[in-house]
């Protein structure tokens, strides 16, 4: 069993990739999103989930403390024995730690760190026309991840919306963030000797090709 963190800036393609690993080897790998823990456990009626939503709703960002117990929460629920794939779980610096707890509740510890770099004008290129699921925060894009009926969420049936801020200059302001944000996060997993960066303007297939190798996962399927 492995548990692999995904990172990398909007547009960088590690839900792409993550979906590719849990189609190829379903019976290896589960994948875990912080979008996918708050929609189950909101549906479920979990106390916990039931708090983060009401922060959803407002327009606000869940406290990391509530969204790591409902993150050990559902773990609990459905945590199988695969190997993880977590996105969205460290957008923070603080956040390292907490995943850390986490993931010693279950006996498990990060195996890998796969960083996904991008440049900022291919950033900006990728998040055109981008569409998210306001419920689940689910992307969808025209080109790269289209939607399977127009408008809809994939996953929930909402209706999906277009960010305001989905232009070049806002989009140039949260990558500064983005990059401001999450060096002291990979200073720590280089530290530990856990982190890989992994070109992702590559077409998909080489992108994937690499992720497998790094992992050691070529040819079980």
């Amino acid at each position: 069993m492995k548990t692999v963190l995904f990172i990398g800036p909007s547009g960088s393609g590690k839900d792409t990739q993550s979906n590719i690993l849990v189609e190829k080897y379903p019976r290896e790998f589960e994948q875990i999103t912080t979008g996918d823990v708050l929609r189950i456990m909101h549906q479920l009626r979990i106390t916990e989930g039931e708090e983060a939503y009401s922060y959803l709703v407002k327009g606000k960002w869940v406290p990391n403390r509530l969204m790591y117990r409902l993150l050990s929460k559902w773990l609990h629920l459905f945590g199988e024995n695969e190997s993880w794939l977590l996105i969205g779980a460290v957008r923070e610096e603080e956040q390292v730690d907490m995943l850390d707890e986490v993931l010693k509740e279950h006996n498990r510890k990060l195996d890998k760190v796969i960083h996904f770099t991008l440049d900022a004008e291919t950033v900006v290129e990728r998040l055109k026309n981008r569409k998210s699921c306001p419920l689940c925060g689910k992307i969808y894009h025209s080109v790269y991840n289209p939607e399977k009926e127009e408008g809809k969420c994939d996953d929930d049936g909402n209706n999906l919306i277009v960010r305001e801020d989905d232009n070049p200059v806002a989009i140039r302001v949260r990558l500064q963030e983005y990059e401001r944000t999450i060096k002291p996060i990979l200073e720590k997993y280089n530290e530990r000797g856990i982190l890989v960066n992994i070109d992702a303007s590559r077409r998909i297939e080489e992108i994937n090709e690499e992720v497998e190798k790094v992992l050691d996962i070529k040819g079980k399927r």
